[in-house]
């Protein structure tokens, strides 16, 4: 079994989460904590010591991080910034727009995708890389997601829309 973090590892762990994961989660700090407890699969109150800076870290919530970003687990144990040369979807042009439509898309047509599927759509990383991130290619990614955290491997249903009269 594996030693507690050096300190410097669990301060690295301790900003990630506060700066990068906390944020994907909402506004309200307590909502946060819970929603990123149970997407990491941890205690809430091991995120909540870990963002007081009263411990909570551990490897195994290391590479839970990591995979919830998408990024090495090297970058928090090392402070290496390693990785991929492809960008994440979230870095490239046109993002900032084509998520707030894909969410404006969700709300109103795909009643089964979660805002954590967006979010891990975000990250992903796509060969060739897109010149320009669109909504229909966040929704898309976001499906491959929501399928691959859904144990009966069933896709979110699409909302009928029907025209108001």
């Amino acid at each position: 079994m594996p030693g507690p973090l050096p300190s410097e590892v669990q301060e690295r762990l301790r900003v990630t989460v506060i700066e990068q994961v906390l944020p994907r989660f909402g506004d309200n700090p307590k909502r946060a904590q819970s929603a990123a407890a149970k997407a990491l699969d941890v205690d809430p109150s091991t995120i909540n010591r870990l963002v007081n800076g009263r411990g909570g870290g551990s490897y195994d919530l290391v590479s839970s991080v990591s995979r919830l970003l998408n990024d090495p687990e090297e970058k928090i144990l090392k402070g290496e910034a390693g990785g991929s040369p492809v960008r994440k979807l979230r870095e490239i042009e046109g993002f900032a727009d084509a998520i707030l439509e894909a969410r404006r898309r969700v709300l109103e047509e795909h009643s089964g995708l979660s805002a954590l599927a967006l979010e891990r759509a975000a990250d992903a990383r796509v060969v060739p890389e897109p010149p320009r991130v669109t909504a229909g290619l966040i929704i898309q990614m976001a499906v491959v997601f929501q399928v691959e955290g859904n144990p009966q491997g069933q896709r979110p249903r699409k909302r009928k829309v029907t025209p108001k009269r």
